[in-house]
């Protein structure tokens, strides 16, 4: 910013009064244009920071000061990209990135719901946390939605011998496929009441 007394004719620089007067008045004045700055700043969601609540506000989203700034900058702009019309294609690419797996998504329009069904993994996936948090930003809020997971459960392990096992790794045991079939047990878990 250029000092106050530049604007000033040249015999004013001589008086020891007006200097002192005008670097009072540069210092108030480059104090404005800070704040200047830093408001619109507020204005660009990529350099929000005190006005990111705002933000979070328009968008129907939860401020969580505890967040990072760029966590928070990331679920604003989710929420813009998605204000176009939520599709299963859409949940099922949000739910996939979560679950490092395939998904189907199935709707039950005269019921209001759909549900998540991993199929390509077997098990809780991890992060479901934050999967619930997107699908409740993303899906509209008339929409309540279940989690099918599929498990093996150890009473579906007694028809086999151990000998019948010991040829299978621990971990296909748990979640691969046993003997050309896939003996699993499906889970829902409801949040019927997230509406």
């Amino acid at each position: 910013m250029r000092r106050l007394i530049d604007y000033l004719p040249e015999f004013y620089a001589g008086s020891p009064y007006v200097t002192e007067l005008q670097g009072a008045f540069t210092g108030r004045a480059s104090a404005v244009e800070a704040a200047k700055n830093d408001l619109f700043a507020q204005f660009v969601l990529e350099t929000a920071t005190w006005g990111l609540p705002i933000w979070e506000q328009a968008y129907g989203l939860e401020a969580d000061v505890t967040k990072p700034l760029p966590y928070r900058r990331s679920r604003v702009r989710s929420k813009m990209r998605s204000a176009a019309t939520t599709t299963p294609a859409m949940i099922r690419n949000v739910a996939e990135s979560f679950s490092n797996g395939q998904v189907e998504v199935i709707e039950y329009p005269g019921e209001y719901r759909f549900e998540v069904k991993f199929v390509g993994t077997m098990g809780v996936p991890p992060n479901m946390k934050d999967l619930s948090a997107a699908l409740d930003d993303l899906r509209p809020a008339h929409l309540a939605y279940d989690y099918v997971i599929l498990y093996r459960i150890h009473s579906l392990l007694k028809q086999y011998r151990h000998d019948e096992l010991a040829g299978y790794t621990h971990e296909t045991i748990k979640g691969g496929e046993i003997d050309g079939g896939n003996r699993n047990s499906k889970l829902r878990l409801s949040t019927a009441g997230r509406k």
